[in-house]
C-alpha cells in the first residue's frame, strides 16, 4: 500500500523512544534533534508517530497538572507542612508535532543538528 517506499512500524516506535531517551537522559532539546529516512512511506509515519505521542503527552501532562493542583488544595486545606506545593511530579512530554524535524536525505540536505537518528 506504500507503492515503492518502505515503513516499519517496530523501528519508527524505536526511534520515538531513542528522541525520548536523548531529551531525558541526554538532556537535548528537541530542536537540536533531526530524523532522516530515505523512504517518503517511513518518513510520514514517523511525523504520525510524533503527532500521536505529543497529543498523548499532552493529555498526561494535563492530567498530572490537574492532580498536582488537586494535591495542592488537598495539602493546604489540611495545614501540611509541605506549604501546599505539590511533591515529586516531573512531566516529561513528547515533542510536538514539528518541534523535532523528520525529512527524507532531500529535505534534510543543507541543514545541521545536534543528533540525527537515522532511520532505515
Amino acid at each position: 500500500g506504500h507503492g515503492k517506499s518502505k515503513v516499519n512500524g517496530v523501528e519508527a516506535k524505536l526511534v520515538l523512544q531513542v528522541v525520548l531517551w536523548l531529551q531525558r537522559a541526554a538532556g537535548l532539546a528537541h530542536g537540536s534533534i533531526g530524523v532522516v529516512s530515505p523512504y517518503a512511506a517511513q518518513v510520514e509515519l514517523l511525523k504520525q508517530k510524533f503527532l500521536d505521542a505529543s497529543s498523548s503527552s499532552a493529555a498526561s501532562a494535563a492530567s498530572a497538572s490537574k492532580q498536582a493542583a488537586e494535591g495542592t488544595a488537598q495539602s493546604q486545606g489540611q495545614g501540611s507542612a509541605s506549604g501546599g506545593r505539590a511533591q515529586g511530579i516531573i512531566v516529561v512530554t513528547a515533542p510536538a508535532a514539528g518541534q523535532v524535524q523528520v525529512a527524507s536525505v532531500d529535505g534534510f540536505q543543507g541543514r545541521e543538528k545536534e543528533v540525527i537518528v537515522f532511520s532505515t
